[in-house]
């Protein structure tokens, strides 16, 4: 990983946007990259909120651990960062070109079931390593032409203590009740299971689970049990998990 300055003479379009971040084609030699490139404010229909420095140096710090971690993969690490007047501003990366987790919102269960394994499989090893997703979210999983999943949006992880740059609702209602991390995508990881399942967004989840309930076909002695623990969740609490159901056929 190398330090650059930021030319933006070399920026060649915009490949998306989001509230905290703009990602660019930009082009490095011969190579062309995705450059993000974090706003100065967080930015959304009804607000802008300033983003601090400590947040830029977060990040940044971050982002040096990541490049290093024999967990991630080739294609989700971090390749150099870039500085503009000597403050860090954006890092580049492999271009994207996997279908997000929402692609698969109107698949068969297996499907989603056969996903949300090995998603849970990528969240253990990183857990185990001190490395947390936090924000589990379907824009930030992608499946790759092999089957596997690709990470995305690295740059909000947790790793080796360094906080989340701005928490989920999940992630704060979970810092809550409980007074370590160890179990936070855990809690997060269920709830968008059962997102991906009724195929709704996690801010929308909630709002459903509150008026309606689990949905007829989820609505089971297990299912209801593993909701309160999660509602009531604590630092004794058991990781158990709704893609587990379907061993009984509660979910095919």
């Amino acid at each position: 990983m190398q330090k650059r300055e930021l030319d933006r003479k070399k920026i060649v379009n915009i490949l998306g946007e989001g509230s905290e971040s703009i990602v660019y084609a930009y082009k490095e030699g011969n190579v062309y990259l995705a450059l993000k490139e974090f706003k100065k404010e967080f930015i959304t229909p009804t607000k802008k909120e300033p983003i601090s420095k400590e947040v830029f140096k977060n990040k940044e710090r971050k982002l040096l651990l990541l490049s290093q971690s024999e967990f991630l993969e080739d294609d989700e690490k971090p390749i150099d960062l870039y500085y503009e007047n000597g403050e860090f501003v954006a890092y580049s990366m492999k271009i994207d070109l996997t279908k997000n987790f929402e692609y698969h919102y109107t698949s068969s269960k297996k499907t989603k079931i056969e996903l949300l394994k090995l998603l849970r499989d990528r969240k253990e090893i990183l857990n185990n390593n001190g490395i947390y997703i936090g924000d589990f979210n379907a824009e930030n999983f992608g499946i790759r032409k092999d089957g596997t999943i690709k990470l995305k949006d690295i740059d909000n992880f947790s790793i080796q203590g360094l906080p989340f740059d701005r928490p989920t609702n999940l992630v704060k209602e979970y810092m809550k009740n409980c007074n370590n991390i160890k179990n936070v995508d855990n809690y997060s990881f269920n709830y968008f299971s059962l997102g991906f399942f009724m195929a709704v967004e996690p801010r929308v989840l909630e709002k459903e689970l509150n008026e309606k309930g689990l949905p007829r076909k989820f609505d089971t002695e297990e299912n209801r049990q593993l909701l309160e623990d999660l509602e009531n969740i604590n630092d004794n609490y058991e990781p158990r998990y709704f893609i587990d159901s379907q061993k009984k056929g509660l979910f095919i």
